[in-house]
């Protein structure tokens, strides 16, 4: 008699136990920083931290729902850091349900490039570590380096550290792109290669996953990089599904290459105008060919600013004079691999003060000359 009775009151306390966890509750969705997950509601309704709307849950399965997002990621800030190399990738983590923390060599606040004031998280000294590196780009990451930046980069031994734009110089200068494949900004691939001469650099894809280390190109580039190891840790389908949460048009295999147009090579004739250039009113083109349109306002004689552009044309020995007069003008020049290219320059006065330019870029066929 008495083991039945004790058979009933463990039934009962069982059965009470498991009709408490099957209850239905309420709880916010994983939050971006985790500091309100695992708080329940008995009824629906918007958390007070995060302002979510409730979804419905049992208590029992909450649990797998808060550690499923286990991968941590931290983004490098400095002062001058480009703020969309750090802000593609920190959407796409974060509307991933990753972890995401910033981290600054002194912590505190750091203003990025254009005047954006952002709070660290961490300091290098009390930085708990993470899944995943993020090294964004800025004018400081290729040139006058911070020496403790680099030997902070140099530590990480064990995360996987994604780079975009000119982050990839403290990768390269810390040691950890050594006999790997890279990329960058197209403009700065060829400083790349003279910085990293044990990298493999690349400009025909917009990022490169050597495993641990993945280099992007430039700025939105990162945010392909970024959807790549959202894939390699949960699939193409979530992959996708926050792509287009995000309204994204993702192409898994990057097939714009910004270091494969040829516009790269207008880089210097337009510097060489932009003193004067009023407004760019067309750049367009391909691989092989680019052209930009560009209003000139130059109140000088045209012989005065025929003198200027070729004074400022000059200042890049890469480009060679070899026909023209006034404002009707040829260069030729070496692309990479050696090709030949030609750069032609087409003026005509609009009106006393406003010239109109076309400004071409074109590879010679077989390099001829």
């Amino acid at each position: 008699m008495k083991s039945i009775i004790v058979f009933l009151i463990l039934t009962s306390l069982c059965t009470g136990k498991l009709a408490g966890q099957s209850r239905i509750v309420y709880t916010c969705p994983p939050c971006l920083d985790g500091s309100c997950d695992g708080t329940f509601a008995d009824s629906p309704g918007v958390c007070e931290k995060c302002q979510m709307p409730y979804v419905a849950t049992f208590k029992v399965l909450q649990f797998p729902a808060v550690t499923h997002r286990s991968p941590t990621v931290a983004i490098l800030i400095y002062p001058g850091v480009d703020v969309m190399d750090l802000s593609g990738p920190y959407s796409v983590f974060g509307y991933a349900h990753m972890r995401i923390r910033t981290v600054a060599k002194t912590g505190g606040m750091v203003r990025a490039a254009g005047g954006l004031t952002i709070q660290a998280d961490y300091s290098f000294a009390n930085f708990p570590g993470a899944d995943i590196i993020v090294v964004p780009g800025g004018g400081p990451a290729e040139s006058e380096q911070d020496k403790e930046i680099v030997a902070w980069v140099a530590s990480l031994h064990s995360p996987t550290i994604l780079s975009v734009c000119s982050g990839a110089f403290f990768l390269a200068s810390s040691g950890q792109l050594d006999g790997l494949s890279a990329t960058t900004f197209a403009s700065l691939i060829p400083q790349l290669k003279v910085d990293a001469p044990k990298t493999r650099v690349v400009d025909d894809r917009r990022f490169v996953d050597n495993g641990r280390i993945v280099t992007s190109a430039g700025l939105t580039s990162g945010i392909d990089a970024a959807f790549h190891l959202v894939r390699r840790l949960y699939g193409e389908g979530r992959a996708r599904q926050v792509a287009n949460q995000m309204e994204y048009n993702w192409e898994p295999e990057g097939t714009f290459v910004r270091a494969q147009l040829a516009d790269k090579y207008l880089n210097h004739p337009l510097q060489a105008f932009s003193l004067f250039t009023d407004s760019l009113v067309s750049l367009r083109g391909d691989r092989k060919n680019y052209e930009a349109r560009i209003r000139v306002r130059f109140e000088l004689p045209d012989n005065d600013l025929a003198r200027l552009i070729d004074h400022n044309m000059a200042s890049n020995s890469s480009f060679r004079k070899v026909s023209g007069r006034g404002l009707n003008n040829t260069w030729i020049f070496h692309g990479d691999g050696e090709s030949l290219w030609t750069l032609t320059v087409s003026g005509r006065r609009q009106s006393d003060a406003k010239l109109d330019f076309i400004l071409r870029v074109s590879e010679k066929l077989n390099g001829s000359k």
